[in-house]
Order: structure tokens, then sequence, then C-alpha cells
């Protein structure tokens, strides 16, 4: 199917979905979209068979009901259906962006070009009354205009409704893929930067490095101060990170006390000099928890670092900087290792 194919059937939907959605009083929000969405298709029956036997009973789409929907239908499936939705409401949003800035910018135009050629024509003699001819076509053009003002003010507020819920399925999908404690990428968005970093290197013949990292002794933090020490801990390893890296790289928190870096267009070198410049940075720093009023300490890092080998696999590079991470664990922490260059004959 393309593009123009999916963007007509996302129209078809919403239109069917959208009236449903304001007859039940139903707030337009891409979750609450995404169910309807899915419910219009008729695919799913138990999603439809509960949403009609609410309608049927005159029971409120409450707040908690909806969320139900989306948490038992949406949420917890995979991934490519949920982004199909979400790329269909993208699509249908800029076109109709696209469409409503058209017709006002042609409407504009045309009423321009009209009084142009009145003025110049009325300086033009001739037997035929042209300026009076115009004239009465840019009346017209205006009368026009002025009928249609009530549909370009629903359009603009329309136009208004559609950049908050655009802004809106942008921030649920940077939430789907941001740490939540940390603020940094979460596992999901870690596979596709490094998959795509992956491509790239490969179609570019560009260096790509990563650095997987632990924090040393982090159960003694939790087990000493608290858990709630312990997340301040890892914020404080997050922004260090975010400080350290630029524009093209990724941060993110791999698991528990682990972070990972991408950093695309960087050889082992460089990728060992930004590990060794994050630790003495972390290192480096006298820890206090201002709550409580007592010293922390000093907190420490492990990280290996490996470079892509041409071929392997986004696993198999994460393998190989694991591996350096052990090692660097091995050796006293505290400490960076790298991955062999080459892979590591059977």
């Amino acid at each position: 199917m393309s593009e123009h194919d999916e963007l007509s059937r996302a129209v078809r939907y919403l239109q069917l979905a959208l009236p449903e959605m304001a007859e039940h009083g139903v707030p337009a929000t891409p979750r609450n979209y995404a169910v309807w969405y899915e419910y219009v298709l008729g695919h799913n029956t138990e999603l439809n068979t509960l949403i009609d036997e609410r309608k049927a009973s005159g029971a409120p789409f409450t707040d908690a009901f909806n969320d139900s929907l989306y948490q038992q239908f949406i949420a917890d499936r995979g991934k490519a259906a949920v982004d199909h939705i979400r790329e269909s409401v993208r699509q249908l949003i800029n076109e109709l962006l696209a469409q409503a800035e058209r017709q006002g910018q042609d409407l504009d135009s045309y009423l321009s070009t009209l009084e142009a050629v009145t003025r110049k024509l009325a300086d033009t003699p001739n037997d035929i009354d042209l300026p009076e001819l115009v004239q009465e076509l840019l009346t017209e053009t205006r009368s026009q205009r002025q009928s249609t003002s009530d549909i370009q003010a629903n359009m603009a507020r329309m136009v208004e409704e559609i950049k908050s819920l655009r802004q809106e399925v942008e921030r649920l999908h940077q939430e789907a893929n941001t740490d939540p404690l940390t603020r940094v990428a979460n596992r999901r968005a870690l596979e596709v930067a490094l998959d795509n970093a992956i491509s790239t290197a490969k179609l570019q013949g560009h260096a790509l490095s990563i650095i997987i990292l632990d924090i040393d002794h982090f159960k003694r933090i939790n087990d000493s101060h608290g858990h709630v020490v312990g997340d301040k801990v890892l914020r404080f390893i997050a922004s260090v990170l975010r400080r350290q890296t630029k524009g093209k790289d990724t941060v993110a928190r791999y698991g528990g006390e682990e972070f990972v870096v991408v950093l695309p267009e960087t050889p082992l070198e460089g990728a060992r000099a930004v590990a060794e410049n994050i630790r003495q940075r972390i290192a480096g720093q006298l820890l206090h928890d201002s709550v409580e009023d007592r010293r922390i300490g000093h907190v420490t890092i492990s990280a290996g670092v490996a470079t892509y080998i041409y071929g392997e696999s986004a696993d198999d590079l994460i393998h190989r900087a694991d591996s350096a991470l052990y090692q660097a664990k091995q050796n006293g922490r505290n400490r960076v290792e790298s991955a062999e260059s080459e892979p590591h004959p059977l």
C-alpha cells in the first residue's frame, strides 16, 4: 500500500473515530485515538465488545475506563502496531496542516493578483471597461471570502487542535523512549539508535564505537544510604554522561546501574578518551546528600569500550563491550578497558 493510500485510509478512520469519541465525551488524545482507531477498524472483537457494551449501558467513558482500554489493548501490543497508529496520525496531521496553509495562501494570492490587475488596467485606455469588469470579479471574490469566514474560523480552530495533538503525540513518543528516572534514552531507544548508527557506519564507512559503563559497588550505596540516594546517584551519572557527549551521541540507561553511550564517527582511541574523561569526572566529584545532610563520598565507574567491526550485529558489538567492562571489573574497578578489535577465533 502506497503512502497516499495509507494516508487516505487514516483520514477515513479519523472521520469515523472522532465523531464517535465526541458523541461519548472521549477526549481526543493520542492514546484515546489509538483505542478508537482500533475500534473502527473492527479487528479486535474483545475491544469492540467492551466499547459497545459501555455505549449500550449509557455509562460514561471516564478517564480511568479510557486508560484501562489503552493499557489492555494498545500499550502491551507489538511496537510495530503502535508505531503504525502514531505514524498514521502524524501523516494525517501534516497533510491537514499543509492543506490549511495552502488554502489561505491561495486565496490571499488571488486577491492580491486581482488588485494589481485592477490598478494596472485603470491606466490603460480602451473601448472595453475592463477595470469595471475586474472590479466586479474582485468584489465577488471578497464576497465569497466573507461568506466562507465561518469555515475559515473553524479551520483555524482545527489547525490549533491538530497542532496541540501533534505536540501530544511527540511528547508521548519522547516519553516512550526515555528512562523516567534519569531522563536519558531507555533500552528501546538505544536499540533503535544503535541499529541506525550501524547502518550509517556501514553505508558511509565511518567508525562507530560504544561504551558500556557500570557503577562500582552500587548495591553497597543502596544498602548504606537507601534507594532514594541510589536514584540520585543514577541521575548524577546520567547528567555527567550528557555533559560529556555531543549532538550525534546517544546516552542510554541499559538497565539497573548500567549505561551505554553510542559514539558515531568515533574510532576506538577517541571512544576510550571519552570513557576515561567520564570516569575521571565522576570519580572526582564528592557527593553529598543535601536532604539528610550527610556525606555520600566518591562514586566510581568501570567501563568497557568496543568499536564496530563490519558485519557484526548490534548484539555482538554490545557483547564485546560488555566483556571489556567485565575485564575492567576484574582488574580492580574504576578503570576503562577496550575490547578486541578483531573477532575472537572459535
